[in-house]
């Protein structure tokens, strides 16, 4: 009998790549939870209608599921509520298993509403893994993608602060080989994370070194204020990441847990080799 999985957030960085991975298994029936039907690449996943901000759809959802991969998504104000009542609806539907996928536990990450979740998780009484990867290389093809393209430029503050990279096809990959070792790791917090401790200053200067210009990191606050706006984020996602990167600037721990490596036998990308498989992507928009 095929193992059912239930994949939220589909279309986030993680979602993607713990698809991309998940649809290798032939002994694994994919369940895709969200609020719009999307195209799905694959005859064997399935579309079920998903909101978390009505608790009316979860029931239906969870029929027959065996794993929930967790995400919180964007627009769910009351999230605290949203995620007790789905854990329960998970436990009284049969769900034997939740993977949520969190952040990095820097110093001042609980006032993010990831590590909210994490607690509610392991007060809920079901057998969970809780994944916290580090800042996904793909935020280089993605968040800052139309500034390196346009402006050869991340608008961000100067930034002295190394961050660690992972690339999310590592972090979907193990993510992954978690759903089929579950026993080996339940009830964990894992963290996943690349080889590579990184500011943004050594970011711009490999970007500089593959792309055919330089690429520059400054900028003032109010630039980045208005390039967050640009992207969509709303006034109190903003003021949380400005909190969250100003305290953590302050937090110089520089661990480097090889659990990649661990649960997959595999060593992780590069950020180099990262940006080598994408420059089709980061090429200056008016590359003259």
């Amino acid at each position: 009998m095929k193992k059912k999985v239930l994949l939220t957030g589909l279309n986030s960085i993680i979602g993607k790549e713990v698809f991309r991975y998940l649809s290798r298994h032939t002994q694994t029936k994919i369940i895709v939870g969200q609020r719009h039907n999307p195209n799905l690449p694959q005859q064997e996943a399935e579309y079920r209608y998903l909101d978390f901000n009505d608790n009316s759809t979860f029931q239906e959802a969870l029929i027959d599921i065996d794993t929930v991969f967790l995400i919180i998504p964007r627009n769910v104000p009351h999230f605290e509520h949203s995620y007790r009542t789905f854990l329960a609806s998970c436990k009284s539907s049969g769900v034997s298993e939740v993977i949520f996928s969190s952040v990095y536990r820097g110093r001042y990450s609980f006032i993010l509403p990831h590590h909210k979740v994490e607690k509610i998780i392991r007060k809920s009484g079901m057998d969970y893994i809780i994944v916290q990867a580090t800042y996904f290389m793909q935020n280089l093809t993605t968040f800052f993608k139309k500034e390196i393209q346009e402006d050869q430029k991340i608008a961000i503050p100067h930034l002295s602060k190394k961050f660690n990279w992972i690339d999310a096809r590592n972090a979907g990959d193990a993510i992954v080989n978690l759903i089929y070792k579950f026993d080996e790791y339940k009830n964990q917090t894992i963290p996943l994370m690349g080889n590579e401790n990184k500011n943004f200053m050594e970011v711009t200067a490999k970007l500089t070194a593959s792309l055919p210009k330089d690429v520059v990191y400054n900028s003032t606050l109010i630039e980045f204020i208005l390039s967050l706006k640009r992207k969509g984020l709303q006034y109190r996602e903003i003021s949380i990441l400005l909190v969250f990167m100003f305290l953590e600037n302050l937090d110089n721990r520089q661990e480097i847990y090889p659990n990649y490596e661990k649960i997959t036998g595999k060593k992780p990308t590069r950020l180099i080799e990262f940006i080598m498989r994408h420059i089709p992507d980061l090429l200056p928009a008016n590359n003259a």
